[in-house]
């Protein structure tokens, strides 16, 4: 018996709750795919923060690199990923911060 796709769950959240996230994310060997303010789309692998306080996420473009651009947390429009523990499940997490500019995002 076929399984169907999984579901996409998609959440609006803070810009503490996407660190948070991002931070989970680091060392995955899975990546997210990140969509930028300016509409850029980009598959990336999370390696961490440039700091402790830092909103500087650092990633890069393989699993096998270390950290080849930064990103600011404020600069994320929208975050997907696959869930933990899931079959084929997608959760997509909203910039709540960018608030009426989160309206005309080019990601949205």
């Amino acid at each position: 018996m076929c399984k169907g796709v999984g579901m996409n769950q998609k959440k609006t959240v803070s810009l503490e709750q996407m660190k948070e996230v991002l931070a989970r994310k680091a060392g995955s060997k899975f990546p997210v795919k990140i969509t930028t303010i300016n509409g850029e789309t980009l598959v990336r692998y999370i390696r961490g923060f440039a700091d402790a306080g830092s909103n500087i996420v650092l990633t890069a473009d393989n699993a096998h690199t270390l950290a080849l651009r930064i990103l600011e947390v404020k600069d994320i429009c929208r975050l997907e990923f696959a869930r933990d523990n899931s079959d084929g499940d997608w959760e997509t997490l909203v910039a709540k911060w960018l608030g009426k500019q989160a309206e005309n995002c080019k990601c949205l």
